[in-house]
Formats: C-alpha cells, sequence, structure tokens
C-alpha cells in the first residue's frame, strides 16, 4: 500500500491517546407509563408503550426503545421489526423497574412479539389478578391465566427479563425459529385446576433453524419449570440449552413425537429430575457436557448420545443416578460416555442403569458400578468417582456465571452442601476492582431481599440462612419452600468505581463497532508501557498486556492488539463474532481488569482522522491519475494536525480518496451506501478490507468533477442508516 507503516502507526496512536464522549450511530426512543400517541418518543415528550409497539414510524433497525420505570397495565402487541443483523430492541432504561401487568385482561397474553428481529431485554412481564385457580379442568379452560410472553416470529431475542405469576410464562413455538431467551427469571407461573395445576416456565416446540435457551433461572412453576414438549405431530428438534439453573420443578424435554439434535451444557439443577425423553422412543443425538447434576438423570430412547465431562450423583440416595433406555443395540455402541465424575456412597453402588428394550417391548435391565460400565461397555476410561459419605460433597460448590450481555451483571449459584451458615464467593471472573460497589439479590424473593458492599479483593461472604422464598400472587405459601441454606441462586451486580469504557477505534464519536473493526478500550488504572503491534497480523500480547473477548453467543477469544498506552488499547475484534454486546477483559500481570463491552453490529463505519477527534483531518491519500504519486490527505507538524490540499481535477472527472477506516468491511452490494463531500454526493467507488493491517478498511471516493468549493470540506460516508462520523478534506 502507499501510506508507509510508521505514518499509519502515527494515526493508531493519534487514535488511542483521543478522549471518548459522544453518542453512536443508533437512535434511542423514549416510552412512559404516561406517554401519549401525541409525544415524539424523546425523554421530554415520550410515547405511550402501545403507540410504540404498532409500531411508530421513527423506530427503525438498530434503534432502541427505552421504557421508562413504572407500570404498563394491559395487552400489548409489539409489530416492531428489525432487519438481519440489526435488530429492534425494546430495553427498561437501565436502573429501572418497567412493569407489563397483564391483570386488566387477565385471560390475555400481556406480550406478543409480532415481528422479526426484535430484542426485548430488561422488562417485568407478570399478572397481578389475585385469582389462582379455576373450577374447570384441562389447560385451555376459561378462568386461565394468560401467558406472559408470547414469541412469534423469528429471530427474536428474551434478555435479562423476570417474568412471574403469568399462566405459560413463555411459549416459544415453530413459528419463531432462529430465537434465543437469555438472562431471564422464571417462576410463580401457572394456575390450579380440578384435575392438575397447570402453566409451566416455558413451553417450547421447534423445527427450523436453533433455539438458543441460555443461563436462565427456573423455579417454583405450579407445573413444569421447562416443557419442551408435544403430541406426535410436533416438532422438537434443535436447541442450544446451556448454563441454566433449574430448581423445585420439573424439567421435561420430550413428548410424542421424536427429538433430534439437543445440546444440553454447563446446565446446573437442585431438586427435581433432569429428563431427554417421554413417550417417543426414535430420538436422534443428545449431546451433554460439563452440567451439574445432583438430581435423577433419565435418557430415554436416544439412537446416540455424547454424556461427557457431567458431574452426577443423588444426595443421600444409593440408586444409580443416571437411567438409559435403549431401543436398538447400535444406539449403545454408537454412544460416547467420557470424562464424567460420579459421587458415590460406596464402590460397588451403581453409577447408571442401563435398560434394553427389544423388538417385543420386553426389557432388559443391567444395573453398571463402575468397574463394570468400564469392562462391559467401554465407558469413562478418563471418568471416575469419588466415594463420600452419604454420597455428599463435604465442601460448598460455586459458580459464577457472568451475563453475556450486560458484563457487570452474574448468577451466582451456591451448593452449600455442608449447611454451612456463610459461604464465600470469589468473583475473578467479573475482573472486579477494589472499591466496586456490589449487590446481590436472592432470587427466590427477587424484589425483596438483597445484600450488598463494597469489593476489597477479598472474597464475598454470603449468609445462607436468612433467605425466604415469595408466594404466588394470591396465595399465601410459596409453590415450594425455599431452598436455603443448602441451596441458593442470587443476581450479582457490580457498580464499577471506575468504569471502563470501549468504542470504535477510528472514530470520536462512534460507541459501535463490528466484527473484523478495530476498537479502542478505554482503561483507568491500566498502567501498560506505549507500544505498537511489531506484526502486520497483530499480537495477542503487547506490553505484557492480553485482552480476552467474548460475544453474546457465549464464544470467546484472544484478541489481535494493536497498540497499548497507559490508559488504552487498540485491538481487532474477531471476524466471526456475533451481533450484540462484547465483554473485555484485559489481562496483565496483576491480574485481570474490566475493559468494558462495545456492541457489535453488522457495520459501524467510523473514519479515522490524523489528530484523534470528531471533524479532525482525513486519513488518507488522493490519487489523480494512473502515474501520478498519491498524495497525502493530512499531517502533523508537532502537536498540530491539519488538511493537505487537493487537486479537484478536470470537468470530466475528479480524483480518487482513499480513506482509512474500520467496520465498513461487512459491507455487501446491494447495501445502500453513499458519500457526501459538503452537501454533494460523491461516487463511492469501492470499500474493501486493507490485506496488510488487521481491521482495516480502504473506502475509495471519486471527489465531484468541477466541483465549485474549495478550503476545507466536511465528508462523511453512510451505509443504510448508519453513517459515519465526519472527517475534513481540503480541496485546492
Amino acid at each position: 500500500m502507499y501510506m508507509s507503516k510508521l505514518w499509519l502507526r502515527l494515526a493508531f496512536w493519534c487514535v488511542c491517546t483521543a478522549a471518548l464522549c459522544g453518542v453512536g450511530f443508533a437512535a434511542g426512543h423514549f416510552v412512559a407509563p404516561d406517554g401519549t400517541p401525541q409525544g415524539d418518543g424523546t425523554a421530554e415528550r415520550p410515547w405511550d408503550l402501545a403507540t410504540a409497539l404498532r409500531p411508530h414510524p421513527a423506530i427503525r433497525p438498530m434503534d432502541t426503545v427505552w421504557l421508562r420505570k413504572g407500570l404498563y397495565r394491559g395487552n400489548f402487541q409489539s409489530r416492531l421489526k428489525g432487519a438481519p443483523n440489526a435488530p429492534v430492541i425494546l430495553r427498561a432504561y437501565p436502573r429501572e423497574r418497567a412493569v407489563l401487568d397483564g391483570a386488566e385482561n387477565s385471560r390475555d397474553t400481556v406480550l406478543t412479539v409480532n415481528g422479526a428481529w426484535t430484542w426485548i431485554w430488561g422488562l417485568e412481564i407478570m399478572n397481578s389478578n389475585p385469582v389462582r385457580s379455576t373450577s374447570l379442568p384441562g389447560p385451555d379452560t376459561a378462568g386461565t391465566r394468560g401467558t406472559g410472553l408470547a414469541v412469534k416470529a423469528a429471530n427474536v431475542k428474551v434478555i435479562n427479563s423476570v417474568i412471574h405469576d403469568t399462566g405459560t410464562g413463555i411459549t416459544f413455538f415453530r413459528d419463531a425459529p432462529d430465537g434465543e431467551i437469555y438472562g431471564t427469571i422464571l417462576f410463580n407461573t401457572g394456575w390450579r385446576a380440578p384435575d392438575r395445576p397447570h402453566g409451566p416456565s416455558i413451553y417450547t416446540q421447534n423445527k427450523d433453524g436453533w433455539k438458543s435457551i441460555r443461563d436462565n433461572v427456573f423455579f417454583n412453576s405450579m407445573r413444569h419449570n421447562m416443557q419442551l414438549y408435544g403430541s406426535s405431530q410436533t416438532f422438537l428438534d434443535n436447541y442450544l440449552i446451556q448454563g441454566n439453573v433449574n430448581f423445585n420443578g420439573r424439567w421435561l424435554t420430550g413428548g410424542a413425537g421424536p427429538m433430534k439434535h439437543i445440546r444440553f451444557e454447563e446446565n446446573m439443577f437442585y431438586g427435581n429430575t433432569a429428563e431427554f425423553g417421554y413417550i417417543n422412543r426414535s430420538n436422534e443425538n443428545l449431546f451433554a457436557r460439563l452440567n451439574y447434576l445432583p438430581v435423577a438423570v433419565s435418557i430415554l430412547g436416544w439412537d446416540r448420545i455424547e454424556w461427557r465431562d457431567n458431574t452426577v450423583f443423588r444426595p443421600e440416595n444409593a440408586a444409580s443416578a443416571v437411567r438409559i433406555e435403549f431401543h436398538a443395540p447400535a444406539s449403545l455402541t454408537n454412544s460416547i460416555v467420557e470424562r464424567n465424575q460420579y459421587l458415590v456412597r460406596d464402590m460397588n453402588q451403581a453409577i447408571a442403569s442401563v435398560v434394553v428394550v427389544a423388538e417385543d417391548q420386553s426389557k432388559q435391565t443391567v444395573q453398571y458400578p463402575l468397574t463394570r460400565w468400564r469392562s462391559d461397555l467401554n465407558f469413562d476410561l478418563g471418568g471416575g468417582i469419588l466415594v463420600l459419605p452419604g454420597g455428599r460433597p463435604q465442601e460448598p460448590k460455586v459458580f459464577v456465571r457472568r451475563n453475556h450481555y450486560e458484563p457487570d451483571r452474574a448468577h451466582v449459584v451456591i451448593y452449600n452442601w455442608t449447611q454451612q451458615d456463610e459461604v464465600e464467593i470469589d468473583i475473578p471472573a467479573m475482573a472486579p476492582a477494589n472499591g466496586d460497589r456490589w449487590t446481590l439479590r436472592n432470587v427466590q424473593n427477587l424484589f425483596v431481599e438483597e445484600m450488598s458492599g463494597t469489593y476489597e479483593g477479598k472474597p464475598i461472604r454470603v449468609p445462607m440462612k436468612k433467605w425466604t422464598a415469595a408466594s404466588p400472587i394470591g396465595e399465601e405459601l410459596p409453590v415450594q419452600p425455599a431452598t436455603f441454606p443448602e441451596f441458593g441462586v442470587f443476581i450479582l451486580t457490580l457498580e464499577r468505581v471506575k468504569p471502563a469504557t470501549a468504542r470504535s477505534g477510528a472514530a470520536f464519536l462512534v460507541r459501535e463497532g463490528a466484527p473484523g473493526s478495530i476498537l479502542l478500550a478505554e482503561i483507568p488504572g491500566l498502567g501498560a508501557e506505549s507500544a505498537v503491534a511489531g506484526s502486520v497480523d497483530g499480537e495477542t500480547t503487547l506490553a505484557g498486556i492480553s485482552v480476552h473477548l467474548r460475544d453474546c453467543s457465549g464464544q470467546e477469544a484472544w484478541a489481535r492488539l494493536l497498540s497499548t498506552s497507559p490508559d488504552s488499547l487498540a485491538f481487532v475484534a474477531p471476524g466471526d463474532f456475533a451481533i450484540g454486546p462484547m465483554t473485555i477483559t484485559v489481562q496483565t500481570n496483576e491480574g485481570p481488569l474490566d475493559g468494558g463491552s462495545v456492541f457489535l453490529q453488522e457495520v459501524a463505519p467510523a473514519l479515522f482522522t490524523m489528530d484523534g477527534l470528531d471533524k479532525g483531518p482525513a486519513v488518507g491519500y488522493a490519487h489523480s491519475g494512473q502515474d501520478e504519486h498519491p498524495r497525502a490527505l493530512s499531517a502533523c507538524d508537532g502537536a498540530k494536525c491539519y488538511t493537505v490540499p487537493v487537486p479537484a481535477g478536470g470537468t470530466d472527472q475528479g480524483p480518487i480518496l482513499t480513506l482509512f477506516g474500520t467496520a465498513f468491511r461487512r459491507y455487501q452490494p446491494g447495501m445502500a451506501a453513499s458519500a457526501f463531500l459538503y452537501s454533494r454526493p460523491a461516487e463511492l467507488v469501492s470499500i474493501a478490507a486493507d490485506e496488510a493491517y488487521p481491521g482495516l478498511d480502504l473506502i475509495r471516493i471519486r471527489i465531484p468533477p468541477a466541483i465549485p468549493d474549495r478550503g476545507p470540506l466536511p465528508l462523511r460516508v453512510t451505509i443504510g442508516h448508519f453513517a459515519s462520523n465526519t472527517v475534513t478534506i481540503a480541496v485546492e
């Protein structure tokens, strides 16, 4: 390329030392309980919720509709609709409680989502009607409670919400492919009828695409916590079930028809069962790994299972923890069972029972202690057992799962097997700093019970005997008693004393980034040496610093570093990361530091300026003809940076400018794209990733011929409705 490495590093250095301010591309709109249809969606004149959800024509893909605190009474239909990789986000305003209450028409759904590419984030959805019973049997009778949230469109995400005291919590059926329920707390759902209780926390089916159910907390449903279920005419295919906490309620995956492709990973259960299969007997491909299951596990009717790295036991119970039922001999030989750990009372205790069902439906059951498990079936050669008194752990087990969408939030799961008065939790996964303010909220009485304190570099001591469980609305007692002191789940949040921030590495005002783009993180107290990567490919460690990244799908990677300074660093986001928030954790010799988070979107066009400031001199060069040497668009003299004039060209054809930017590279032909020089349209010749420098994009623009304007001129590029920052060029 034409520009020297030294000159480009200077551009990076200017970027890395620029201050942070401003806002990003996507618009924010406001809704309030006292908003009106005549409002304009500003914080001063908000809309009512129904007007926003209609949707209001001002709302575009990637915009956020903020719900201010208060009670929204009614039953709402959302027709908000985003675009591929550009969702519309319906979100509670930070640190405010926005509650949708469907009690006025108790039988109807509180919120129905009809538009694709919509994210529902941080809302509380409930039904305050105290009537929890009906005299008629069955799940579809008059007098039942309506669903809390019905998802009826593709690519919908439900994020970090709370759903309680509705009928069914969430319905998530075949008309909602490729959706996700993440970080949501579901409890006290259902109603009572003469035949039995009804109303699961989640009722779901799927055929096309994949559904993700990740990092949620399910408990105290009147029916099932999970009901992945259907008749022989339905489909139960393609689920990622990961990181969930399930207690005090049945977890049922299975129905009359076959299931296919179920991934069950890193889940934590207590006081219930884990069921994979019901009356269906032709299930395909169950993959389970890294789950903590101190419960009875039932695996029925699968053609093949992979069962890896799980911890399984039944406290105070000498029966085998796992029951597997096969309907074809090949299912047993085709399965992979390895590296699992079983807690038992003695060496001869069976860890699993295997039932083989013959064609005539006769059954042969074999109990397998570990030695026979290995010798007869070749299973768990790398696994093992722990012989413990009563088959119970002799110390607490604590999990801290950092939130993928809100990095200052986590679920803390405590198994207090020895029933200690207090349990210590350590939170290095959150990269806390001394002085950060922490709060723990007990999910079993979420709106009442919490504790807080200041992080002092030591584990947090959590008392385990003072907590309670909330009763369902309209009833005097909890669905099930509180699980303390043996088990507890908390939401942990941090308020950073010195918050880190992240933004596009190319633009002073651009807060977003894109996969494959250059980003800048400003981190108080980083204290790194000033350094620039010596390799054109970037380095994963620079000046003793490494940057760990995690996208909102849970994918993790080490960043390619471009530069470091005492309070900031520049790096490249992986090109295959998911659209949504990306968490940044900085590893130093002294330990991890919080690097903030940045929202990744498909494109987030940002142009480099020589001084790192918005409207500064553009970084790039001009080329007026094939044989002419390129001319730099800007230069610096000491601390001052300035534009270098370029000739406007003749009447037929103006010169081509090559601008340096980032987060353009996912531009595809067919996307709306334009360039404006001052107020005049300019030809956008090409957009391409630079082959030499990670994350750098080249944007080629032709100056309009015979342009009448002279002197410093503002220039910007727009892709879709995302406009870049404005840079300055000079035309002579």
